[in-house]
């Protein structure tokens, strides 16, 4: 996830800064310069962060090695990648009505049916998932879909499923 330019106020005029960003599994340090107590930060590819709460740490350091107070905040990276579902079989022919089917989530995700297939099943895990479909009468489900919506309100591509037959009994 990209940032903005991130900016905070240094404890000197003009000096070098230390910023370092941390969370529970991450903790880097980036350094630029502050003028006239002000420093701005450009994170530049590969340098993403994942979304979540980060505390940002700015220690300035002047012309004289002086190290001053660190200046303390956050900054909260927004959730902007939706779950993404893919099928791992299409449902072989069967005469059950209520076939089960299964697809991969890259993340927990909330599900919409659609196209006359349905399930009680209403959320994903992130990996395999299995449902089972609510009872099928007999006939071509050739535009079955599911559609995820993770936590964080992003909604991902519709899953179509690969066209199903239930036969008469």
């Amino acid at each position: 996830t990209h940032l903005p330019p991130i900016s905070g106020d240094s404890s000197f005029g003009s000096a070098v800064v230390n910023v370092t960003f941390s969370n529970a599994s991450l903790s880097r340090t980036y350094q630029t310069t502050a003028v006239n107590g002000l420093w701005s930060l450009m994170l530049q590819p590969g340098d993403e962060l994942q979304p979540g709460t980060y505390s940002v740490v700015a220690i300035g350091i002047d012309q004289y090695n002086n190290i001053g107070a660190p200046i303390v905040t956050s900054i909260s990276v927004p959730d902007t990648i939706p779950p993404v579902l893919a099928e791992l079989a299409p449902i072989a022919s069967t005469t059950n009505p209520t076939p089960s089917y299964s697809f991969t989530s890259s993340e927990f995700a909330n599900l919409a049916y659609n196209g006359g297939c349905t399930s009680a099943t209403l959320t994903a895990a992130t990996g395999t998932n299995t449902i089972a479909f609510n009872a099928l009468a007999p006939g071509d489900y050739p535009f079955c879909i599911i559609t995820p919506t993770d936590g964080a309100g992003n909604i991902g591509a519709a899953l179509a499923i690969t066209a199903l037959t239930i036969p008469p009994p």
